[in-house]
């Protein structure tokens, strides 16, 4: 695949998985200051990361390893990338895990106990995530100025 178009295709993914972050921190956010919807937000987060967010996460890895492999081999810049990058993808995952576990134990037959501490852990994966993400986002925006600015595609 052209190196511009999967280009495209990796902005385009890390969009939508950014996009679903934010609905997602919107949704914690209610739970936290409305109890009465927590059972809803449970479900719907659930619903929504093993739907959308999980093969959105693949997609923006999968993108993103191609990407690396045409540029082989990386240079710092890629490696300081790489870095940057993994922690949101870590901390996303670890959301993820997070909202299972609680989803399930709901499921189970009573709201958890612990529900509201889940809440609190899985707004802080974003915000934890949040900072790298940007840096990762300007260190690829800065590889891809250098390659332009290269005449490279």
């Amino acid at each position: 695949m052209p190196r511009d178009t999967l280009a495209v295709m990796h902005l385009a993914f890390l969009a939508f998985w950014g996009g679903v972050v934010a609905a997602e921190s919107v949704l914690e956010l209610t739970a936290l200051r409305r109890p009465q919807s927590r059972e809803t937000v449970i479900r719907l987060h659930f619903w929504i990361d093993v739907i959308i967010e999980l093969p959105a996460i693949a997609a923006v890895t999968l993108s993103g390893a191609c990407l690396l492999l045409q540029a082989w081999p990386p240079t710092l810049l890629h490696v300081i990338k790489l870095g940057c990058v993994a922690v949101p993808i870590v901390a996303n995952l670890t959301c993820i895990t997070l909202v299972i576990k609680r989803f399930r134990s709901m499921a189970a037959g009573a709201m958890p106990s612990g529900a509201l501490g889940d809440t609190r852990r899985i707004v802080m994966t974003a915000v934890v995530g949040l900072p790298f993400a940007l840096a990762g986002a300007c260190v690829g925006l800065l590889l891809a100025a250098r390659r332009m600015a290269q005449g490279l595609p």
